[in-house]
Protein backbone atom coordinates (compact mmCIF):
# COMPACT_ATOMS: atom_id res chain seq x y z
CA UNK A 1 0.00 0.00 0.00
CA UNK A 2 1.20 3.25 -0.71
CA UNK A 3 1.35 6.27 1.83
CA UNK A 4 0.26 9.26 0.33
CA UNK A 5 0.32 12.75 1.90
CA UNK A 6 -3.40 12.43 2.63
CA UNK A 7 -2.78 9.11 4.84
CA UNK A 8 -0.27 11.25 6.49
CA UNK A 9 -2.93 14.19 7.27
CA UNK A 10 -5.46 11.93 8.33
CA UNK A 11 -3.16 10.07 10.88
CA UNK A 12 -2.46 13.89 12.94
CA UNK A 13 -5.93 14.37 12.22
CA UNK A 14 -6.81 11.83 14.06
CA UNK A 15 -4.85 12.56 16.89
CA UNK A 16 -5.69 16.44 17.00
CA UNK A 17 -8.01 16.61 19.89
CA UNK A 18 -5.21 14.70 21.96
CA UNK A 19 -2.61 17.17 20.48
CA UNK A 20 -4.57 20.04 21.21
CA UNK A 21 -6.17 19.05 24.64
CA UNK A 22 -3.48 16.39 26.36
CA UNK A 23 -1.35 17.97 29.06
CA UNK A 24 2.53 18.56 28.32
CA UNK A 25 4.72 16.19 30.67
CA UNK A 26 5.74 17.94 33.97
CA UNK A 27 8.01 17.07 36.58
CA UNK A 28 4.73 16.19 38.89
CA UNK A 29 3.13 13.86 35.93
CA UNK A 30 6.70 12.42 35.10
CA UNK A 31 6.73 11.69 38.79
CA UNK A 32 3.43 10.14 38.81
CA UNK A 33 3.27 8.14 35.47
CA UNK A 34 4.22 4.66 35.07
CA UNK A 35 5.60 4.36 31.97
CA UNK A 36 8.38 5.98 31.29
CA UNK A 37 9.11 5.13 27.90
CA UNK A 38 7.00 5.24 24.55
CA UNK A 39 5.88 2.73 22.42
CA UNK A 40 9.34 3.09 19.89
CA UNK A 41 11.74 3.03 22.84
CA UNK A 42 11.92 6.84 23.13
CA UNK A 43 12.27 8.09 27.13
CA UNK A 44 9.40 10.57 28.10
CA UNK A 45 10.97 13.87 29.27
CA UNK A 46 9.63 16.68 31.19
CA UNK A 47 8.10 19.38 28.44
CA UNK A 48 6.80 15.93 26.06
CA UNK A 49 3.31 15.43 24.94
CA UNK A 50 2.24 11.82 25.65
CA UNK A 51 -0.35 11.22 22.94
CA UNK A 52 -2.17 7.09 23.23
CA UNK A 53 -3.04 5.20 20.71
CA UNK A 54 -4.13 1.34 20.26
CA UNK A 55 -1.54 -0.54 18.62
CA UNK A 56 -3.13 -3.22 15.76
CA UNK A 57 -0.65 -4.99 13.71
CA UNK A 58 -2.98 -8.29 12.74
CA UNK A 59 -4.34 -6.36 9.72
CA UNK A 60 -4.70 -9.56 8.24
CA UNK A 61 -8.28 -9.71 9.78
CA UNK A 62 -11.31 -8.48 7.71
CA UNK A 63 -14.00 -6.02 9.94
CA UNK A 64 -16.72 -7.82 11.62
CA UNK A 65 -19.89 -6.53 9.44
CA UNK A 66 -23.19 -6.08 11.38
CA UNK A 67 -25.28 -8.98 11.06
CA UNK A 68 -28.93 -9.21 10.45
CA UNK A 69 -29.46 -11.99 12.54
CA UNK A 70 -26.94 -13.36 15.50
CA UNK A 71 -24.27 -15.65 14.88
CA UNK A 72 -24.36 -19.15 15.46
CA UNK A 73 -22.79 -20.52 18.53
CA UNK A 74 -21.17 -22.78 16.25
CA UNK A 75 -19.34 -19.53 14.19
CA UNK A 76 -16.25 -18.55 15.60
CA UNK A 77 -15.67 -14.65 15.69
CA UNK A 78 -12.12 -13.25 14.84
CA UNK A 79 -10.26 -11.98 18.11
CA UNK A 80 -8.62 -8.49 16.82
CA UNK A 81 -5.58 -8.37 19.55
CA UNK A 82 -4.96 -4.10 20.53
CA UNK A 83 -2.57 -2.73 23.03
CA UNK A 84 -2.67 0.49 24.51
CA UNK A 85 0.59 2.60 23.16
CA UNK A 86 1.98 5.76 24.30
CA UNK A 87 3.38 7.89 21.02
CA UNK A 88 5.33 10.89 20.97
CA UNK A 89 3.96 13.16 18.88
CA UNK A 90 7.45 13.77 16.50
CA UNK A 91 6.82 10.07 15.91
CA UNK A 92 3.03 9.94 14.77
CA UNK A 93 4.21 9.69 10.84
CA UNK A 94 5.75 5.77 12.32
CA UNK A 95 2.37 4.79 12.43
CA UNK A 96 -0.77 4.38 9.82
CA UNK A 97 -4.74 4.76 10.81
CA UNK A 98 -6.53 1.29 10.96
CA UNK A 99 -9.37 3.09 9.85
CA UNK A 100 -11.59 0.20 8.74
CA UNK A 101 -11.67 -0.76 12.74
CA UNK A 102 -14.21 0.22 15.13
CA UNK A 103 -14.35 -1.20 18.30
CA UNK A 104 -17.30 -0.01 20.61
CA UNK A 105 -16.07 1.24 24.08
CA UNK A 106 -12.72 2.88 22.39
CA UNK A 107 -13.04 6.77 22.22
CA UNK A 108 -12.97 8.26 19.19
CA UNK A 109 -9.88 10.38 19.91
CA UNK A 110 -7.92 7.42 20.81
CA UNK A 111 -7.14 6.43 17.21
CA UNK A 112 -6.12 2.15 16.04
CA UNK A 113 -3.10 2.52 14.37
CA UNK A 114 -0.22 -0.21 13.19
CA UNK A 115 2.77 0.42 12.48
CA UNK A 116 4.05 1.73 9.45
CA UNK A 117 6.14 -1.17 7.20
Amino acid sequence: MKHTSKMKNNIKDSFSKQLKGNEIVTEEIFKKIKTKEYHSGRKVKIGDRMLFAFLNDDVNIEPVEYLDEPLSKDIETPEIKITLIIIHEDEIDNYVLNENRKISGIPEDVPIVSIKK
